[in-house]
């Protein structure tokens, strides 16, 4: 519906068309969300987006080289305080990366992939699938409801199946840019890949995963 907002409220907002995007070389970050690609500047424990809704099915297809990539069924990030509130994803996400390399740190999440705000009474129920074909030394985080959050995740479900499959290779912290996050593993989980950072200690309070988590994944090194 719209690609960014700066400080601004999204609310009452549903998208119901299927997007489906292919791309090259990707020479700067990306923010991918049925509803907004990102949010900046939203206010500590203000809502930066409230009872939005995702129907359509979200398809994205990296065929050379990229960057940072957000994505969400209702919006790719929200990188700043505020509050994500009675927000629902209904479409399935599909992200596949075929070149391997590196570049490309993708947070993917069926709400949303990255968000700095505090995710409450939020809900998944699509299917989330990231896929690399080759190895890469990426770092993705891939959640049900949240791929990354570092705000905190209160009262919210996931009921969709998230499945990764891919081919690491041998990395750490400092290879990683510090726009990622500092994890130098892949995260990965039924309602959120990863939740907290190096200076928050943020709860997760009264969430609920039903949906099945499946991983495919090995090191280069171990090949396993």
């Amino acid at each position: 519906i719209t690609d960014c907002t700066n400080g601004g409220l999204v609310v009452n907002c549903i998208n119901n068309s299927d997007i489906d995007m292919s791309f090259g070389t990707l020479n700067e970050t990306q923010y991918i969300g049925g509803v907004v690609g990102s949010t900046k500047n939203g206010q500590s424990g203000v809502a930066c987006m409230a009872n939005c809704i995702n129907n359509g099915n979200i398809k994205i297809i990296i065929t050379t080289k990229a960057k940072n990539v957000y994505f969400g069924g209702v919006s790719g990030t929200c990188n700043t305080g505020g509050v994500i509130d009675n927000c629902t994803n209904n479409g399935n996400l599909y992200y596949e990366y075929t070149p391997g390399g590196t570049g490309a740190y993708p947070n993917i999440g069926g709400v949303t992939g990255y968000t700095a705000a505090t995710i409450n009474d939020s809900r998944n129920y699509g299917d989330v699938t990231w896929k690399s074909g080759s190895e890469s030394v990426t770092r993705p985080c891939v959640g049900g409801v949240a791929g990354y959050v570092s705000g905190g995740i209160n009262n919210s479900s996931n009921a969709g199946n998230v499945s990764v499959t891919g081919l690491f290779g041998n990395t750490n912290t400092t290879s990683i840019p510090s726009s990622a996050g500092t994890m130098p593993y892949p995260c990965l989980g039924g309602v959120a890949g990863c939740i907290g950072h190096t200076k928050k200690r943020p709860n997760c309070n009264n969430c609920e995963n039903s949906g099945t988590l499946t991983i495919n994944i090995a090191t280069a090194a171990s090949g396993k």
